[in-house]
C-alpha cells in the first residue's frame, strides 16, 4: 500500500486540509463517534482502479469518515464526496 507522490503535468491530485474554527471543533467531536478508515487506504484503492495518482498534503487527517464503505468499494466519484464530507478537497493539475 504505497501512495506515489508525483509532481508534474501528469494526473496528480493534491488533498488540501482546511483549518478548523472553534465552532467547527464541536461538530468534529460529534463525528468522532462515526467509524473511520485510513485515508491512505482509500487513496491506494482508488488509485489502483482509476490509474490516477495522488499527492497528499501533510496536514490532511490520517483517518476519514466513509460510512459503511470499505476502501475497495470507493470509486473516484465517491472519493470526491468523502473528501468534501471530511472538509478536504481534490485539486487537479
Amino acid at each position: 500500500m504505497s501512495i506515489k507522490c508525483v509532481v508534474g503535468p501528469a494526473l496528480a491530485f493534491l488533498l488540501i486540509a482546511t483549518p478548523i474554527t472553534a465552532a467547527e471543533e464541536k461538530d468534529q467531536s460529534e463525528v468522532a463517534s462515526l467509524p473511520t478508515t485510513p485515508l491512505v487506504d482509500i487513496l491506494d484503492a482508488v488509485s489502483q482502479k482509476s490509474g490516477k495518482k495522488f499527492l497528499m498534503d501533510a496536514r490532511a487527517p490520517r483517518e476519514v469518515v466513509v460510512g459503511q464503505l470499505s476502501p475497495k468499494q470507493v470509486t473516484y466519484s465517491s472519493l470526491l464526496i468523502i473528501l468534501r464530507n471530511n472538509e478536504l478537497a481534490a485539486v487537479t493539475s
